[in-house]
């Protein structure tokens, strides 16, 4: 059985938002950096150097450390903007706020990146639905008129203006930066540039093909 319990916070040392959590172990060393959707995220996108974790209070227990995360982690502090909480404290981790998927949209709602992915994700569901004859009339119909939309001037002037703005795959944030396409006829891939005469000796060519992309 584990032997400390305590509460901590970690912060991000870029925008100083933060995340809240307990943790229970024999390790105090053991390298834990929580389990919150964001806060993953977050130290994903980031790096875990970019993130400081703070130990603030030790417990006798599992059960007095979770009645301490109750008090702070509530409701109100996981609808902060500044935090990476969505769930309240003190029900474990088989237990969560029924309302943290509206919570991670409302903290995320001014990240264009995020806000497009989301919406191209329940665009592929619900098309991948009406395919399956699964939607309503009326559903099919809004799904038809949003991609009208999304394909207008005004649309992707937007897109374009938000792109330029967070730099979006842009420079090295771009997918293919220091690549390039070649194929064999057959089949075709990215490779990095310097990987590219390599390629052509062993008579592939530079291009892409409309076939299936190699893995």
């Amino acid at each position: 059985m584990a032997k400390i319990h305590y509460l901590y916070k970690i912060e991000n040392k870029l925008n100083k938002k933060f995340y809240i959590g307990v943790h229970s172990t024999d390790d105090i060393n053991d390298g834990y950096m929580g389990s919150g959707d964001l806060i993953i995220k977050a130290i994903k996108k980031y790096g875990k150097h970019n993130f400081l974790k703070t130990d603030l209070k030790y417990c006798d227990s599992r059960e007095l450390l979770m009645e301490l995360e109750k008090k702070v982690v509530n409701k109100k502090f996981v609808t902060r903007r500044d935090t990476y909480n969505v769930n309240v404290g003190g029900v474990g981790l088989m237990s969560t706020w029924k309302k943290s998927n509206e919570t991670i949209a409302y903290k995320l709602k001014d990240d264009p990146i995020w806000t497009e992915t989301r919406s191209r994700n329940i665009s592929f569901g619900i098309c991948e639905a009406m395919k399956k004859g699964k939607c309503s009339t009326a559903t099919r119909e809004f799904q038809m008129l949003r991609t009208e939309k999304s394909k207008s001037k005004e649309a992707i002037k937007k897109r374009k203006e938000t792109y330029a703005k967070n730099k979006h795959q842009q420079g090295e944030n771009n997918s293919r930066y220091g690549k390039k396409a070649i194929h064999n006829d057959i089949t075709w891939k990215w490779v990095q540039k310097e990987e590219v005469e390599k390629y052509l000796n062993d008579d592939w060519k530079l291009g892409m093909l409309k076939t299936t992309k190699e893995n």
